[in-house]
């Protein structure tokens, strides 16, 4: 799959190391970040976040800013 062709959050963060994960989640201020994180609760957290509106302009919701 290419960049582009990927747009389904869950398994673009299926897809995603652990520590990216917890650089992108301590990035949204998503739960602590720290190492002791288990890699399934930062993209249970990451989901649910990604449910919320979006407050960039320009973004329907938080996915797609996160995807990006």
């Amino acid at each position: 799959m290419t960049e582009s062709e990927l747009d389904d959050i869950q398994e673009v963060l299926d897809l995603l190391p652990a520590p990216e994960l917890r650089n992108l989640a301590k990035s949204f201020h998503l739960g602590r970040g720290g190492n002791g994180t288990q890699k399934q609760q930062l993209v249970e957290g990451l989901l649910q976040l990604g449910k919320q509106r979006s407050l960039f302009t320009g973004q329907n919701n938080t996915a797609a800013v996160i995807l990006k």
